[in-house]
């Protein structure tokens, strides 16, 4: 999986973002090795203490695509947050029953 990360009023620093790249191959086993990610993580964006850092992670692929968004009071916690949303969606999409259209019974 392909995975592209984007710093908004943050330090990036070594440590910081090998824990994101860890973070995001829990993805990369529903999404498939095709699939790409793209997370913006926030600070600094309100004034609250518990949604000081803001997560966001847009996930495409052949056949799925999924967004998610989360504040939490630092970027791993939000991050976090926005991982569970994703896989929520993942697993809700498969679980989806898919029509069959065109196909008719008995074409051979």
């Amino acid at each position: 999986m392909q995975s592209q990360v984007k710093w908004r009023n943050l330090n990036p620093t070594a440590s910081l973002t090998r824990q994101v790249t860890h973070k995001l191959r829990r993805l990369e086993r529903m999404a498939g090795a095709e699939a790409s990610a793209t997370v913006t993580l926030s600070g600094g964006m309100s004034h609250v203490p518990d949604a000081a850092s803001q997560a966001e992670l847009v996930l495409s692929g052949p056949d799925l695509s999924a967004r998610g968004h989360a504040s939490a009071s630092t970027p791993l916690a939000a991050l976090d947050a926005v991982l569970d949303r994703i896989e929520r969606q993942l697993v809700k999409a498969r679980q989806r029953p898919r029509r069959n259209r065109g196909r008719k019974a008995g074409a051979t």
